[in-house]
């Protein structure tokens, strides 16, 4: 289990903002066993985008923060904090937010998650 910082934030998420993984947080969750790193980073490289999907064809509110809650659980789980940021916001977005700004919320989270993917790509 992560510590946590007043704000109830787990101190990697802070320490972490320069590059979209934090590698030392994946390390540990790992125990350092390469393969189960590579699977699990290629795990979230398949799913982020019925995540996406998930959230664009979402009917209801209970739907979008479902896909949200899913999103968010994966990219903690990697240590991409800043896609599970934008996840745990995304969450908690009333309906009528979510109707006006979509198209540009997705956006900006398909774009955040390419930056997550593209990083697993140059270093893997």
């Amino acid at each position: 289990m992560n510590d946590m910082n007043s704000n109830n934030k787990p101190l990697d998420e802070e320490k972490s903002q320069s590059t979209p993984i934090d590698v030392e947080h994946l390390d540990k969750l790992t125990m350092g066993d390469v393969s189960v790193k590579e699977e699990v980073l290629k795990l979230f490289c398949e799913h982020s985008d019925s995540y996406i999907e998930r959230l664009r064809s979402s009917q209801s509110a209970k739907d979008w923060r479902e896909a949200a809650h899913s999103l968010k659980g994966s990219a903690r789980g990697i240590g991409a904090w800043h896609v599970a940021t934008q996840a745990e916001k995304l969450e908690a977005l009333n309906e009528c937010d979510v109707a006006r700004d979509r198209d540009r919320i997705i956006a900006d989270l398909r774009d955040s998650i390419e930056n997550v993917k593209s990083y697993i790509q140059k270093h893997s």
